[in-house]
């Protein structure tokens, strides 16, 4: 059995608070992506790589998640945090 991680936590949450939301935020912020840490999001940006490079920058500990305003909710996955270097 693999260990759970601090950001895979981090992620799951997130991802939990973000379906809750979602239908609130739709309108005002379709097609960007929101930067969440502590099941709150911290701001929204134009692109996935902008809001990877925004969540390094914001948190040394890289515990934070990334998510596309969209009706049609997707788990990012493993992609909801900085471990995908390549965007950068």
């Amino acid at each position: 059995m693999t260990e759970v991680t601090a950001i895979d936590q981090e992620v799951d949450r997130n991802f939990e608070v973000f379906e809750e939301i979602l239908e609130s935020l739709i309108a005002k912020h379709e097609g960007k992506f929101a930067l969440m840490r502590d099941c709150r999001i911290v701001e929204f940006y134009t692109s996935a790589a902008n809001a990877v490079r925004g969540g390094k920058a914001k948190f040394g500990d890289s515990i934070f998640s990334v998510q596309e305003v969209s009706e049609s909710v997707l788990d990012l996955g493993y992609f909801s945090h900085v471990g995908n270097n390549r965007l950068l």
